[in-house]
């Protein structure tokens, strides 16, 4: 299994607010590597061979994760791409950042030790709304988080959270924010009825409710999983009903504005990788599983067999980038007051498809799942303002 270097720093200190990238040169298009992995077959997909010609010359990048062990959920493919040589197929070398939150994932990106961050979208629109940072979403690995939020057993309403300790990884990590949209519609106010105490990864979230250090949490279904059958715990609010409660695109990529700049092929080598891989998984439930024990053999097949079933529309097989989703999703954050200190930007401010239409254009649009909501023909065109390759 592949190491992935820690964060030397031990402190990231977020950078100064920077301008909006202007406009970069021209870029000529690379051939893609990735072309068995295109569409699906009738045989289904294969995991990723060797191109007699060898890959091409490997790019560096750094990816600033927000969790220090393998998510349970689709956006494991960020690390599952490097464990089975999505990456390096792609002639890509690239350095996982495993990180306990979110808000150390934005500092390790926008203090420049990252060039590309899996963050809310929440925080991805207050970078730029704030003008902390000019950085872009480039493509999603995971639309859903596939939340539930779990008590101990004695909490049987919303009403019993009153005075009850709330673990999260830590205070404005994503299941924070996304617990406090779910919470403020179960009536409840989060700041005065609860206390929130960061606690770590889903795993040890789940291990407190259990052992009763807290009393509430918030984890995907696959952590649910190995303990509902312990006698404390219960679920209160299910992945469907927290879904409807938060109806947002959860996570995103983001590259930073040094890397839309110098980075653009690398960006658009780790695009293809990502929906290739996805591909691959969203095909096989088998794979999938089989990679998960090759980072967590101490996890139960049969229960990753069954968490793989609750993923079927999640998969970034075209790259989650439905712009129309993505505006839905904003307009719903700023009504929810999740974003109560960043003015309103347009969805282009803080987006852009040109990576993900240029892997479109290598691999072909995905059938059935991930609508990308945008012809892909005039890729070619809108590739063409991202500059000369680098």
């Amino acid at each position: 299994m592949p190491s992935c270097r820690p964060l030397v720093a031990a402190v990231l200190l977020l950078a100064a607010a920077c301008a909006a990238p202007a406009a970069p040169a021209r870029e000529a298009a690379q051939p893609s590597p990735a072309a068995a992995a295109a569409a699906p077959t009738a045989g289904g997909a294969a995991a990723p061979e060797r191109a007699t010609s060898g890959p091409p010359a490997a790019l560096s990048l750094r990816l600033s994760l927000g969790n220090n062990v393998l998510p349970l959920i689709p956006n494991s493919v960020l690390w599952l791409a490097k464990d089975l040589g999505y990456y390096e197929r792609e002639g890509l070398d690239v350095d996982l950042l495993e990180l306990n939150g979110t808000p150390l994932a934005i500092a390790a990106l926008v203090s420049g030790q990252a060039d590309v961050a899996n963050v809310g979208v929440p925080e991805a629109i207050d970078l730029v709304a704030t003008d902390k940072a000019a950085v872009r979403a480039i493509n999603s690995s995971d639309a859903r988080q596939y939340f539930l939020l779990a008590t101990a057993a004695d909490v049987q309403a919303p009403a019993d959270l009153q005075g009850k300790t709330f673990g999260v990884a830590r205070i404005g990590s994503v299941d924070y924010t996304q617990s406090l949209i779910v919470l403020r519609g179960l009536g409840l106010d989060p700041a005065a009825d609860l206390t929130f105490v960061g606690v770590g990864d889903p795993s040890t979230r789940a291990r407190a409710l259990v052992a009763g250090n807290v009393q509430a949490a918030t984890f995907s279904v696959a952590t649910w999983l190995p303990i509902r059958r312990e006698p404390g715990v219960r679920v209160l609010v299910d992945p469907g009903a927290f879904f409807r409660a938060a109806p947002m695109v959860a996570k995103t990529n983001v590259a930073s504005p040094e890397a839309l700049q110098g980075k653009r092929e690398a960006l658009t080598r780790f695009t293809r990788a990502i929906m290739a891989t996805s591909r691959y998984f969203a095909q096989d439930q088998a794979a999938w599983v089989d990679a998960v024990l090759g980072r967590r053999p101490d996890l139960d097949p049969a229960e990753l067999a069954e968490a793989w079933q609750h993923f079927g529309e999640g998969w970034g097989v075209n790259g989650l980038l439905n712009l129309d989703h993505y505006a839905e999703t904003a307009r719903f954050l700023y009504s929810s007051g999740a974003l109560p200190n960043a003015p309103g930007i347009p969805v282009d401010r803080w987006t852009t498809t040109a990576f993900v239409d240029r892997a479109l254009a290598d691999l072909g649009v995905y059938p059935g799942l991930d609508d990308p909501g945008r012809a892909v023909s005039g890729t070619s065109r809108q590739l063409s303002a991202l500059g000369h390759q680098q």
